[in-house]
């Protein structure tokens, strides 16, 4: 459906709490961004909002690979009843439909997932004042029961505290949080920091403890939003261009390559974290230790075509770095890795950043 006003613009977006508070943070940036035009919200039912009011738990990709959360937003998009759809990056599959492209990434909110403890399970257990306040995932009771569905998380708390037990969990995350304060055995719940951020529940009787990624990786791409739009809509494109953050681009797309390379997508528990740094040359700035295998570098270089930047004090360089783990069907003990490179300034680093996620894909595989 086209529409005959230019500066119209139809945004869609799940229904969920979260969904909407993410779509509205983006309706009103484009807004202060473009004031001479408008930007409507319209609401979309996906598979995965119907699978979720019936309590199941949906993956984000369904059995054919299509996005359960992203689906429907992509077919209203196709039919020209919105032009442009918000997603959390992280529901997207890793291939999209050539009729789309990302409009823009914007600046990502904070990656972690946060340890949620319930304080009457805490107070339970407590010996001393000096207990009062956990700060870190080895605060937990011993035996303690952790909420969470989520099979990545399950695994990468069990590395580094076995004794931990899991129950099921459901729901969005103000019912996740009701849950965690009425259940009279439930230790904890995980939930991302970034949805906490953004939506800003209540969290009176609960204490949050973020939990560092290299505890607890993140899924592929959490934290970050998706703004999609027609191929060759260059409209819609210049409108939510200003919205585009590189170093946030960067670093999703070397956690979706990872992701990609595994050949797994959703089914297998995979973490992956990735980091853009800027920096200059150590005689403009000192040395700066880093975690680059100069074999990175060359690998991903040959295999691209890139040449080498020239050997100048003064240029400001940019260092990707990209941590990975998963589990692959029912071994026991992860295949973990990390790989850092130094890539060319200036550029979108999205070339550079998908090689280095295959790279470290490779070199997990069996």
């Amino acid at each position: 459906m086209q529409r005959d006003n230019a500066t119209h613009f139809v945004i869609g977006t799940r229904g969920s709490a979260l969904a909407l508070a993410q779509t509205r943070m983006m309706q009103a940036q484009l807004a202060a961004l473009q004031p001479h035009a408008t930007f409507e919200l319209r609401v979309i039912k996906t598979t995965g909002d119907a699978l979720s009011e019936k309590n199941l738990a949906p993956s984000p990709l369904g059995g054919d690979g299509k996005g359960v959360f992203t689906a429907e937003l992509e077919t209203a998009l196709d039919a020209g009843d919105i032009d442009i759809a918000v997603h959390s990056l992280k529901d997207l599959p890793t291939e999209m439909h050539p009729r789309f492209v990302l409009g823009a990434v914007p600046e990502r909110e904070d990656c972690r997932d946060t340890l949620v403890f319930s304080s009457r399970a805490l107070a339970s257990v407590r010996t001393s004042a000096a207990d009062s306040q956990p700060r870190s995932l080895f605060d937990l009771p011993s035996g303690a029961i952790v909420a969470t569905g989520s099979m990545r998380r399950q695994k990468q708390l069990q590395r580094w505290r076995p004794d931990l037990r899991f129950a099921d969990i459901r729901g969005n995350i103000d019912t996740r949080l009701r849950k965690l304060r009425e259940s009279g055995t439930w230790s904890a719940t995980v939930l991302a920091q970034a949805g906490l951020n953004r939506l800003g529940p209540d969290l009176q009787d609960v204490i949050l403890v973020p939990l560092a990624p290299s505890l607890v990786a993140p899924a592929p791409g959490q934290g970050a939003l998706a703004i999609q739009v027609r191929r060759g809509d260059d409209r819609t494109l210049a409108v939510v261009a200003p919205l585009h953050h590189p170093p946030t681009h960067a670093q999703v797309v070397a956690e979706r390559a990872f992701l990609q390379g595994l050949g797994g997508g959703c089914t297998w528990p995979v973490g992956a974290h990735a980091v853009v740094e800027e920096e200059r040359t150590p005689q403009a700035q000192g040395t700066n230790p880093t975690e680059c295998d100069p074999s990175d570098l060359a690998t991903i270089n040959s295999a691209k075509g890139i040449r080498p930047a020239s050997d100048t004090s003064s240029i400001v360089s940019v260092r990707l770095s990209l941590h990975g783990v998963y589990w692959r069907d029912a071994e026991p003990e992860p295949r973990m890795g990390r790989v850092s490179a130094a890539i060319q300034p200036g550029a979108t680093h999205a070339d550079e950043a998908a090689a280095l996620g295959a790279l470290l894909a490779q070199r997990l595989q069996p």
